[in-house]
C-alpha cells in the first residue's frame, strides 16, 4: 500500500485499472502534516470509509491521528467493536512505520528505530512529541517510555534501551545530520504553482526575518529545482539590482554550487543577453521538459537528476535546450514556506 517508487505505483495504478478496481488518491507520505483532507482519504483506502464523518466532526488530522489511542476510538469516535479497533490501530502501525517524519524529526530517530527493529519505527512521533534525543535515550526508563512516549509493548522499551545503551550503535550526531532539506523549489506564483504542486512533504519557514531565512533556506538545501514556466524569467531581464526574488534564489544557488536542475513547462529560453550577468550560467543547465502525460516518468528522472548531481558540465554538446522526455506542496502565502522527500523541500513560490 505503501511505496515511494514511481515504477511501482505506475504498475500497480495499471494493474488496478484493469481489474476494473477504483485507483486509490496519492495522499503526502509526511503524515504529522496531513489535514484532516488527507486522514479522510486514508481512512477510505484502508476500509474504515462509515467513521469518515465521526473523524470529520472531531477534526482529526495527522498530529491526531498519530496520537489517537484504542480508548479514544472507543469513547469520541464512537468505534464500539473490540475487533474493528484492533483492525483500525494495526493499520495505523503499519502507517507509522512507513510514514515521513522528516519535518518533525531533526535527530532522524527514525532510521535510528528502524535500524534497531523494522517496527520500532512506529514509536518516532512518540519519543520526538515526547521530547526524546538518541543522545539521551539511554538515560530515559522504562516508565518515561511508556508514559511520555507511547511505547506500550514492555519487550520493545526493553529493546530500545540496550539499543540506546549500546555505545556500537551509531549516534547520529549534528555533524552527521543532513545540513538542511533535500531540495529547494523555486517557481513563479503567477504560472508555476500548479506545476511545482506536485511535489510532496512540506516544512515551515522558521521564525525570523522572511529575506534572511528564504537565503538561509537556499544555502542549506542540497539542490536546487528551478521551475520555469511561461514568462518565468521575464523579472529577472534588466533587473541588475537584484529585486526580483527569483533572481536572488537563482544566483544564491549558482554561488553555492547547488546541484540545479530546471524543470520547463511552456517556457522559451530569453536571450542570453537580456539576462543579468549573476545569472547567465543558469543558461548551461541541463535540465528536464515537463510531461504532463507522464507526470510519474518525468518525476523519477528529477529523482535521477537530484541523485546523479548531473552539472552544466554534463550536457550534451553544448546544447542549453532541456530536452527530458520523460513525500502535494500546497502554495501558501508570500511570507510562508512549507516543505518534502527525505530531509524536507522547502517551496519559494514568486510573483
Amino acid at each position: 500500500m505503501y511505496s515511494s517508487n514511481g515504477t511501482t505505483c505506475s504498475l500497480a495504478k495499471r494493474a488496478l485499472s484493469m481489474m476494473g478496481e477504483e485507483v486509490p488518491r496519492r495522499i503526502l507520505p509526511s503524515v504529522p502534516n496531513w489535514k484532516t483532507g488527507e486522514v479522510q482519504t486514508w481512512l477510505q483506502q484502508i476500509g474504515f470509509s462509515a467513521y469518515s464523518q465521526r473523524f470529520q466532526e472531531m477534526q482529526v488530522d495527522g498530529d491526531l491521528l498519530l496520537n489517537i489511542t484504542d480508548q479514544d476510538l472507543r469513547t469520541d469516535l464512537g468505534i464500539s467493536a473490540g475487533l474493528i479497533r484492533k483492525r483500525f490501530l494495526r493499520d495505523l502501525r503499519v502507517l507509522k512505520m512507513y510514514a515521513n517524519y522528516s519535518t518533525c524529526d531533526p535527530n532522524n530517530l527514525a532510521d535510528w528505530l528502524a535500524g534497531v527493529d523494522p517496527r520500532f519505527r512506529q514509536y518516532t512521533y512518540g519519543l520526538v512529541q515526547g521530547g526524546a534525543e538518541r543522545r539521551s535515550l539511554a538515560q530515559l526508563s522504562e516508565q518515561q517510555l511508556q508514559a511520555d512516549c507511547g511505547v506500550d509493548n514492555g519487550l520493545h522499551r526493553a529493546k530500545i534501551l540496550a539499543a540506546a545503551g549500546d555505545p556500537a550503535q551509531p549516534c547520529l550526531t549534528d555533524a552527521r545530520l543532513p545540513a538542511g532539506p533535500d531540495v529547494f523549489i523555486s517557481y513563479r506564483r503567477t504560472t508555476g504553482s500548479q506545476l511545482a504542486s506536485v511535489f510532496i512533504d512540506v516544512e515551515k519557514l522558521e521564525a525570523g526575518k522572511f529575506q534572511e531565512k528564504l537565503i538561509q533556506s537556499v544555502q542549506r538545501a542540497r539542490n536546487f529545482i528551478l521551475v520555469l514556466s511561461a514568462n518565468a524569467l521575464d523579472k529577472c531581464m534588466g533587473d541588475e539590482g537584484m529585486k526580483d526574488w527569483v533572481h536572488k534564489e537563482i544566483v544564491t544557488a549558482l554561488n553555492e554550487k547547488k546541484n540545479v536542475v530546471p524543470v520547463t513547462d511552456n517556457f522559451q529560453w530569453p536571450d542570453p543577453s537580456s539576462l543579468p550577468a549573476d545569472m547567465s550560467a543558469i543558461l548551461n543547465f541541463n535540465g528536464i521538459k515537463w510531461s504532463h502525460e507522464y507526470q510519474e516518468a518525468t518525476i523519477d528522472k528529477i529523482l535521477r537528476f537530484l541523485k546523479g548531481g548531473p552539472s552544466q558540465d554534463q550536457l550534451d554538446h553544448g546544447d542549453r535546450v532541456l530536452k527530458g522526455e520523460a513525500q502535494g506542496v500546497q502554495a501558501v502565502p508570500q511570507g510562508e514556506r512549507r516543505g518534502c522527500a527525505g530531509g524536507g523541500t522547502w517551496m519559494s513560490q514568486q510573483g
